[in-house]
């Protein structure tokens, strides 16, 4: 015999109707199957190889609403399921279990429709005939509500329609097995409908209408029949029902959301009467009328295509919904305002309305200004302005631009018009224009920008005439390539000579330079070529024909010469004290036809005489601080800051000094324009283009804060553009090309003043120590007297303290190293730092611990050799490396720094080319700069003078075990001469 699996409607002694599966068979002959098994999960498994998984979910469902489920569901405390069923009311039942069971059993009779399970009516326990057998309706079933009004009043009947048939429920075998939506169970018929409670056909099994008394009548109309005409089929007798075609028309209203934020609220007006929205429950909206020819009723069908077009045409303009009533600005990771729903509008205005929209305004009592608006721009360039013309046109209102210069710059959004309306400013016009308004001038209809603010027109510019936008567009320092003049005794390298063309350029536009290229890059040459092109361009005619008065008060750099006929207005050079001699060196030898003196000491001659007969003039920091009005009584060809980060603190008398010199052009020259804050950046841009980034409150407010305390790096962007134009900042690594593999450089340090008075004292006392024991013993036999008296003054050289601990002043050659340490590090390259003295690499290692510097260092004590290179070469956050000359000059391989430092000459340069190889060498792949530090007026400047002759001397230092062995007392007197 065949199993045969089947589902069947039984009666709960208390739940009432609920649907089972069972396991059935049917015996040859028998006319009524046999029930076999009931499936539950307990059996479940020993029979799923005979049930799909629809089966398998229906038997799970049927689970769902046993006995002991039940109890587990409903239960308040622990009981037994007989109990349980024993004590319920039927009140809990119907409220709660009833419509959690019908719940389960809708799913089913969804399943037994789609998979056309047998279902049957099993009344008896072990046996089902075939007259049990129910069948299914092939669809939803449909009510038909009918009234029927005559002169008595009005009878009401239901009926069922199905495929075109209407059955009548009276008298009809039949019971309802789930209430909401209904399915029935009616002569052997299951029936499952979509729109109604079964409660609602029960009065109807039992009688055949329901009738409504002439008093009750106009109650029961403007009611219950009004709300049926909205969700059934009604057939009506002895009254109209008149319908109606009616296009909607959308109604888009700015309102409070339940959480007060702004919103949209979509509604749908339909004639004038019907004002809803996407939700509304109905698509058939109904008026009820009653008149002396009695009641009527006006039925209007939804165009749900027109809602839904609607809908669509907002979300193309940038709105979102999730239910498509409440419609919100789409706008990433910001908060909405109510200006941006009110900017919204006015943007899309037009397109709204002409869609058929209506808008209406419900925020708040204030009266917005809800149509479109449009900014008329026209720019016109002048020789030091560019003039700006520009108006916003609003609906009856045309108003000068100028007038939202305070709201623009304060940030506020609401701008009263005329009429009283409040105008929201766009929020673009805030990032577009802001600027505008920082850095112009102007009063009514006119707005002036200064042209060095002329990136600012990049944006401006996007709503200026099409053809004026060309010509604007193009204002920009145009790069073209100069001619290097004539007289200038060097071969600029490509980048350098762009650099001066660059230069160049941005001179004659009258505009301030910054030329902030990595150190070592030749930043000197490139300005003194500028300054050389400058001066033969520039050269007036003069009556200086006479000699130079010489007088007892020139300084040592002072060059007396015959002055030419004609002089360019003399070109101001504030320099760092120690960098002095090195810019006079340097003009001396790239540009030796200008005239040049240095304005310095405490016997420097009278300013106005230098400014008569130099066409340069190199002083430092501190004497223009101390005769800031006697060098402001005068004006300048060019002024040139070096090392221009001097005057980063804007409340500094440095700063204050510089800023009162008066010149044509101006020149800052730095490898760190910005140290610590970009603070420094304002107070040398403010030097160079006054004005350029504001006052320094605005720049605190505007840029700094913003984007050193909250990263804004959309005040990055507009500082950087401010800014870009007049800056030229090249790195080793953008010219390695234009770059030998080695670059030496000798750095001349002036001492302090009180390092110079140390050594020359100790000078004096050691050159009558080494004569009497030269006179005493001989110089051979004199010779570690002499060794360690020139060691000595090697180590004053450097800084005093290496033989005094108690020394407290400054050194020179210290302070500058420090300062080109500092740029390395900011630059972010790696630096060898080598010395003969362990003590002078420990002065660093205080300074660098002092700061929080991290560096390796090497030394004879050092043990750990291999692990100290290996942690130099791949910690990039490690730029300094300590290493003692007898200790690191072979054997280490140190390619990952690109400058080395030798802070003292020694004897032999054969030790200092070993140092210099521990970076330059196989393996490398940077240009390599080498800067050798030299204390100005020491024994360190004769050290190197033996050097470049390669004397026996020299070698005799180095290799001789007995370094005087024939050498007289002249020639050892001569090195601390």
């Amino acid at each position: 015999m065949e199993e045969i699996f089947v589902l069947t409607l039984s009666h709960h002694r208390r739940f009432g109707e609920i649907i089972l599966p069972y396991f059935i068979e049917k015996k040859t002959g028998d006319e009524f199957y046999k029930v076999k098994e009931r499936l539950t999960l307990a059996n479940l498994d020993t029979h799923k190889n005979k049930l799909d998984d629809n089966k398998i979910a229906v038997v799970k469902l049927c689970e769902e609403y046993n006995d002991s489920t039940i109890v587990k569901l409903f239960a308040k405390k622990k009981i037994s399921t007989k109990d349980f069923l024993q004590d319920i009311d039927d009140e809990f039942i119907s409220n709660h279990i009833r419509p959690y069971i019908e719940k389960r059993i809708q799913k089913i009779t969804q399943k037994i429709l789609e998979n056309n399970y047998l279902f049957y009516h099993k009344t008896l326990l072990n046996n089902i005939y075939e007259s049990d057998k129910i069948s299914f309706a092939n669809k939803s079933a449909q009510t038909i509500f009918n009234f029927e009004k005559t002169e008595e009043g009005t009878k009401y009947f239901l009926t069922i329609k199905h495929d075109d048939n209407e059955i009548n429920l009276t008298e009809k075998a039949g019971f309802i097995i789930a209430n909401d939506p209904c399915v029935l169970v009616l002569e052997n018929t299951l029936f499952r409908f979509e729109d109604i409670d079964g409660k609602k056909l029960l009065p109807f099994f039992i009688k055949e209408f329901v009738f409504i008394s002439k008093q009750s009548e106009q109650k029961y109309y403007s009611s219950f029949v009004l709300s049926t005409l909205k969700k059934y089929k009604v057939n009506a007798k002895g009254f109209d029902i008149i319908d109606e075609e009616i296009n909607p028309v959308a109604q888009l209203s700015l309102e409070n959301s339940i959480s007060t934020e702004p919103v949209f609220i979509l509604r749908f007006k339909y004639g004038k009467n019907h004002l809803i929205q996407k939700n509304f429950s109905n698509n058939t909206l109904v008026t009820f009328k009653e008149s002396l020819e009695g009641y009527s009723f006006n039925r209007i069908e939804r165009k749900l295509g027109y809602e839904n077009n609607y809908i669509a045409i907002l979300n193309q303009l940038g709105l979102s919904s999730k239910d498509k009533i409440t419609f919100i600005i789409k706008k990433q990771e910001q908060e909405i305002s109510i200006y941006d729903y009110i900017n919204w509008i006015n943007i899309n205005e037009k397109k709204i309305r002409e869609n058929g929209f209506e808008i209406i305004q419900k925020y708040n009592p204030n009266d917005y200004y809800l149509s479109s608006y449009n900014l008329k721009l026209d720019v016109n360039d002048t020789e030091d302005w560019f003039d700006i013309r520009a108006y916003v046109f609003l609906e009856g209102h045309r108003i000068p631009f100028l007038s939202f210069k305070k709201n623009i710059s304060k940030g506020i959004r609401e701008y009263i018009l005329p009429d009283g309306k409040i105008f929201i400013l766009p929020e673009e016009w805030f990032s577009r224009y802001k600027d505008l308004f920082s850095f112009t001038e102007g009063e009514s209809d006119e707005i002036k920008l200064k042209k060095q603010h002329f990136t600012v027109l990049q944006e401006v510019l996007k709503g200026v005439d099409k053809e004026k936008y060309k010509k604007l567009a193009n204002i920009e320092i145009k790069q073209t390539e100069e001619k290097i003049p004539e007289g200038v005794n060097a071969q600029l390298r490509p980048y350098q000579t762009e650099g001066f063309s660059w230069m160049l350029n941005l001179q004659r536009n009258n505009f301030g330079i910054c030329l902030a290229d990595d150190m070592g890059l030749g930043k000197t040459l490139q300005t003194l070529t500028l300054l050389k092109a400058s001066i033969d361009a520039k050269r007036i005619e003069g009556n200086n024909n006479q000699e130079p008065i010489i007088n007892e008060q020139l300084s040592l750099f002072d060059t007396p010469k015959k002055t030419k006929s004609t002089k360019a207005k003399p070109s101001l050079i504030i320099t760092p004290t120690s960098l002095v001699h090195n810019w006079y060196n340097e003009i001396k030898k790239f540009i030796p036809d200008t005239s040049v003196s240095s304005y310095v000491g405490s016997n420097r001659m009278p300013f106005k005489m230098l400014y008569n007969k130099f066409e340069v003039i190199i002083t430092s920091y501190g004497i223009l601080r101390n005769d800031i009005e006697e060098i402001t009584n005068t004006d300048f060809f060019f002024c040139i800051l070096d090392e221009s980060q001097a005057i980063k603190n804007h409340e500094s008398k440095t700063y204050q000094a510089v800023l009162q010199v008066e010149a044509e052009h101006r020149i800052v020259l730095t490898g760190t324009p910005i140290e610590n804050s970009l603070s420094d950046l304002w107070s040398q841009m403010n030097f160079l283009n006054r004005g350029l980034l504001g006052n320094f409150n605005f720049f605190k407010n505007e840029f700094l804060t913003p984007i050193e305390s909250n990263n804004d790096e959309v005040q990055r962007e507009k500082l950087k553009q401010l800014i870009q134009p007049f800056i030229l900042r090249r790195t080793k690594s953008q010219v390695a090309q234009d770059l030998p593999e080695l670059d030496e450089h000798m750095v001349f340090c002036d001492m302090s003043e009180s390092q110079e008075k140390y050594y020359e004292t100790e000078k004096s006392k050691i050159r009558n120590n080494i004569l009497d024991n030269i006179n005493k013993n001989g110089v051979e036999k004199s010779s570690f007297i002499i060794l360690q008296a020139l060691t000595k003054l090697r180590q004053i050289a450097n800084h005093p303290v290496l033989i005094d601990e108690n020394f407290d002043k400054n050194s020179g050659k210290f302070d500058d190293v420090i300062r080109k340490l500092e740029n390395v590090k900011n630059e972010n390259h790696k630096v060898l730092i080598f010395s003969s003295f362990v003590k002078h690499l420990d002065l660093l290692a205080n300074f660098f611990e002092e700061n929080n510097f991290k560096y390796s260092s090497l030394t004879g004590s050092t043990t750990n050799r291999e692990k100290v290179v290996e942690e130099f070469q791949n910690n990039d956050d490690i730029h300094f490396f300590l290493i003692s000359l007898k200790a690191g000059g072979v054997g280490l391989n140190l390619t990952a720094a690109d400058y080395v430092f030798i802070l003292d000459p020694w004897w032999n340069p054969a030790a200092e080319l070993q140092a210099i190889a521990r970076a330059h060498r196989m393996g490398q792949k940077n240009n390599v700069f080498v800067y050798r530090f030299i204390s100005n007026g020491t024994i360190e400047e004769k050290i190197v003078s033996l050097q470049k002759k390669k004397s026996n001397l020299a070698d005799t230092f180095v290799n001789d075990n007995n370094p005087f062995k024939g050498l007289d007392k002249n020639a050892v007197m001569d090195l601390i001469s």
